[in-house]
């Protein structure tokens, strides 16, 4: 049971932002369970309710799927959690990461790059959320995890991930499980990456990213995701930076780099490999 506060927070949720008529996944809470996870309750309630979903167009609240591992909680962590440790072997933060005791555990991204986590310290029910604003700048918010998606949804502060329908009000897109099979009929031992490849870079320690636009099953995506990972580890000086993310989603590839490497260096480097990674003749990477 949700104590009163948070009782109070998802009616109004519900009011302001109606759940679909049903997920469009299975939820396995016995996947979290099984590595000794009890969610906060309110997340719970929320999955249950609404699913993995998309909120404003661009906030991603992950969940335990049985059916499509790039919104599944632990999958996503999982991808996370090694350029975690990567940035943390470099000397770029000092925080512990799920496994470890007390360790962040991600349960939500916006597609600027910003990722929500909880500090697994104590129970579940008083797990702070820590926030990376997408510099390696983590910040303990007073928010809890419906509180957080409360003010996502009604673009509150510093919480404006996407934007507002229309009319000023908040949507909710359930993210339907991918059938990747179906995207490449054609050229199957391709993975059908067209660009552009588009970077930018942030203030502060700066934080480039290259998106390259895909079409591809998921198993190919996450095959050209892990070359591209090792690729950049070794190839770190012309990056110019750690790795901090190397992530896909259903329709492309996300690469973080955290350091004082420019944004161009990081565009030559990713062009790089994706020449080496070209069959001759063509402009697409073989995996």
């Amino acid at each position: 049971m949700c104590p009163r506060e948070s009782r109070d927070v998802l009616s109004r949720l519900l009011k302001i932002l109606p759940p679909p008529s049903e997920s469009p996944f299975d939820i396995d809470f016995g996947k979290l369970e099984r590595r000794g996870i009890e969610a906060p309750a309110d997340y719970r309630w929320f999955v249950r309710h609404y699913g993995a979903g998309l909120i404003n167009g661009s906030f991603t609240v992950l969940a335990p799927a049985t059916e499509d591992a790039s919104v599944d909680l632990l999958d996503t962590h999982e991808e996370m959690a090694r350029s975690l440790l990567s940035a943390r072997e470099d000397g770029l933060i000092d925080v512990r990461i799920f496994p470890e005791p007390g360790g962040l555990l991600m349960w939500a991204s916006a597609d600027d790059g910003t990722s929500y986590y909880w500090k697994t310290e104590g129970p579940s029910h008083s797990w702070p959320v820590v926030r990376d604003g997408g510099e390696l700048d983590f910040e303990d918010l007073p928010e809890g995890t419906v509180e957080v998606i409360v003010a996502v949804a009604e673009h509150h502060g510093n919480f404006e991930h996407g934007w507002l329908d229309d009319e000023g009000n908040p949507t909710f897109e359930p993210i339907e499980a991918a059938d990747g099979d179906d995207l490449a009929e054609e050229d199957e031992d391709l993975a059908v990456y067209e660009g552009p490849i588009v970077c930018t870079m942030r203030d502060g320690i700066g934080a480039g990213e290259v998106s390259l636009g895909a079409r591809a099953t998921k198993a190919q995506s996450r095959a050209l995701v892990e070359d591209l990972q090792v690729w950049l580890k070794d190839n770190r000086p012309a990056v110019g930076g750690a790795i901090r993310s190397v992530s896909v989603r259903t329709a492309e590839i996300a690469v973080a780099v955290a350091g004082p490497g420019s944004v161009d260096r990081l565009e030559e480097a990713v062009l790089s490999w994706w020449s080496e990674r070209c069959d001759e003749g063509t402009e697409r990477p073989v995996v």
